[in-house]
């Protein structure tokens, strides 16, 4: 069974200065423990991303809670976001890029009742995905992602731990396995995939999708 919910995000970019990557991210992390140690009732996930394929100083954030009003009592900022920046903030090599969204999350429920979701704390692997859609196309492919993320979440893919379609301009997908193997080849050749791309590839105007490591977090119940 899926679990659907809307909730309410961000994805920041920042550029970090040369030979302090190490220092930043360890600063990061603190800050995201913080974040889901209880404090932030109603923040629910958070990952830092870092790419694969790419040789450059910037990390991504990808945060989530439950609604806007809670994001907006975390940016005001509160005591967490102020220490980060107050500490971290030398760190950046220019100002932050944030994108703040509503979002649809999607992951799949534990199938006893005391059993445990597939989103948890750790080292992932995942994708963002951004989605350049003519107007006249925009709302069949969002039924389509909608029904692409039903399918990666009902059983069929068991190291999908969790995504969220951010309802940005273009569109966004942020996608989470538990390993790189869970995404290539099981996701990449699997036949969700390729129904997705068979109904809504060809109404695209383009499709940019890079890797990340990932290092997640969440809320602790």
């Amino acid at each position: 069974m899926v679990s659907i919910s809307d909730r309410h995000g961000i994805l920041c970019t920042i550029k970090v200065k040369d030979g302090k990557m190490n220092e930043f991210l360890e600063l990061a992390k603190g800050h995201f423990q913080r974040q889901h140690d209880g404090r932030e009732p109603n923040a629910t996930a958070a990952s830092i991303l870092l790419p694969i394929t790419e040789t450059s100083n910037s990390v991504t954030f990808w945060e989530q809670w439950k609604t806007k009003a809670e994001y907006d009592l975390h940016s005001a900022p509160n005591e967490n976001l102020q220490f980060f920046m107050d500490h971290a903030g030398t760190l950046f090599d220019g100002p932050p890029s944030l994108i703040e969204t509503p979002m649809i999350h999607f992951e799949q429920m534990p199938k006893e009742k005391d059993g445990k979701s597939n989103n948890t704390d750790g080292d992932k692997y995942g994708i963002l995905a951004e989605l350049k859609v003519p107007d006249e196309h925009l709302e069949t492919v969002k039924q389509a992602s909608h029904d692409h993320f039903l399918r990666q979440f009902d059983g069929r893919e068991p190291g999908a731990t969790c995504a969220a379609i951010l309802q940005t301009t273009p569109l966004h997908f942020f996608e989470q396995w538990e390993t790189k193997a869970d995404y290539d080849p099981k996701h990449t050749e699997g036949d969700n995939l390729k129904h997705f791309a068979d109904t809504a590839g060809k109404l695209l105007e383009s499709l940019d999708v890079k890797e990340y490591h990932m290092n997640h977090f969440v809320i602790k119940e």
